[in-house]
């Protein structure tokens, strides 16, 4: 846990969720990323890794690293993407 806490801005926050807690451990243990981590705490979110990103025509990859409040967390959601070629493609 105390590696854990090294990733905190705030070293009296606690966490609550992890969401890719295998490859969080992965990470502090090894320091190689090879996908993503989301973790919840009583006051941010923070999250790492590879990420989808919308440029309205299409989604590409990026790699980044983000810290929120968790006050700013107003909701929610998700997207999707159509892949009906990939898979009319595959018939």
């Amino acid at each position: 846990m105390g590696e854990l806490n090294s990733l905190f801005m705030d070293a009296t926050e606690k966490k609550a969720a992890i969401l890719g807690e295998g490859f969080l451990y992965k990470f502090l243990e090894e320091g190689c990323m090879k996908s993503h981590f989301c973790v919840l705490t009583d006051k941010r979110v923070y999250v790492k890794g590879r990420y989808f990103h919308s440029t309205g025509r299409a989604y590409r990859v990026r790699e980044g690293e983000y810290t929120i409040d968790v006050k700013d967390v107003t909701g929610s959601g998700f997207s999707t993407a159509r892949f009906g070629f990939v898979f009319a493609l595959g018939i």
